[in-house]
């Protein structure tokens, strides 16, 4: 069966996801539950470009300056620092611009654009809903700008309960027609909210890239409600395209701990990743909802894509951050017994 790619459009336009060819990946856990009916896989006999429903698009592009710098996360591990920050036509596409990147008086601009909008390059790709556009045209960044989109799981247009969670890497198409990755790629989610980033050279049209490779995460508790003392296991796997030539690599992982979790999980172990799996342990120590998860990476994406291959683009990689929230219990939680067993709930991340 040939996958959709899906795309992160310049700007956040409605089109949030463009779809590349590959193999399934397998089944994955379930996601918790949310008040929506789960979402419309994205799978499809050709390459489909299929978007995030916007929530309450706002009339025009909303422009606002920050009184102070905002500090802001970076996979790099150097705080990026934005200056000013700007919104999406529909207000779901943040850009940030450090100082001097754009001259004083410029204001940039993201414009969901549909189906007649896409590169000739693009030709056959359906969009479902729309992608962006990012501009003035004219304008030069004297240094990055990030582009930072986010979104409810239960608003995205696939079925992460069958699939997992998809790897999506920015790209920008510039005004000449050159396309490149955004740098500093990154994929966070906490809880039910996905966050896709990258930071970008230049305006043009922005996309994320993603549908074929995919990552399961399989807690051991299923309902994350862990007894003090006992241990819970989180086991990240790479959801690699079954077919040969040159599948993903899933780097070494890390554990993830709020602030909130502090004092009451700790990290226990973490395994050396094989390229497709790794898993890191906690430990409740005291009663409390405890946010932990784990951050890795992933590289040699797309470095067998025919389409990606067409555009210019080499093998992509990207940062990825889970966080969910376990519960460590005081009360006695029973262990399941042996008929219990032959039918488990169905795993969750």
């Amino acid at each position: 069966m040939t996958r959709a790619v899906l795309t992160f459009v310049a700007v956040l336009v409605t089109a949030f996801f463009v779809g590349a060819c590959g193999s399934a990946p397998p089944a994955s856990p379930t996601l918790p539950p949310t008040d929506s009916p789960s979402p419309s896989p994205i799978s499809t006999e050709s390459p489909t470009a299929s978007a995030v429903p916007t929530s309450t698009p706002s009339a025009s592009v909303d422009a606002t300056t920050q009184p102070t710098p905002i500090p802001l996360a970076s996979p790099s591990g150097t705080p990026f620092v934005a200056e000013r920050e700007y919104v999406s036509d529909d207000g779901q596409l943040t850009m940030l611009v450090p100082d001097g990147a754009i001259p004083a008086d410029v204001t940039l601009s993201a414009l969901a654009r549909g189906q007649g909008d896409l590169p000739l390059e693009l030709f056959g790709l359906e969009v479902r809903t729309a992608f962006y556009e990012v501009g003035p045209a004219s304008v030069e960044f004297a240094s990055p700008v990030r582009m930072e989109r986010a979104a409810r799981l239960k608003d995205l247009d696939v079925d992460l309960t069958a699939e997992g969670l998809p790897l999506l890497v920015p790209a920008m198409r510039a005004g000449a027609g050159e396309w490149s990755w955004l740098d500093s790629a990154a994929l966070s989610v906490v809880d039910r909210d996905l966050i896709v980033r990258g930071d970008a050279a230049s305006p043009g049209l922005l996309f994320a890239f993603g549908g074929r490779d995919f990552t399961t995460l399989e807690w051991s508790a299923p309902d994350r409600v862990v007894p003090i003392g006992a241990t819970v296991s989180l086991i990240v796997s790479l959801a690699a395209a079954e077919e040969e030539g040159n599948p993903p690599i899933l780097g070494p992982i890390a554990p993830v701990i709020s602030d909130e979790a502090t004092g009451i999980v700790e990290s226990v172990s973490t395994s050396d990743s094989d390229g497709t799996a790794a898993i890191q342990e906690f430990r409740c120590v005291a009663a409390g909802e405890a946010p932990v998860g784990v951050t890795y990476s992933v590289s040699n994406l797309y470095a067998d894509s025919v389409l990606f291959g067409q555009l210019g683009l080499g093998p992509a990689s990207t940062n990825v951050t889970v966080t969910q929230t376990v519960t460590c219990s005081d009360e006695f939680v029973p262990t399941p017994s042996p008929a219990d067993s032959l039918s488990p709930s169905p795993p969750s991340i």
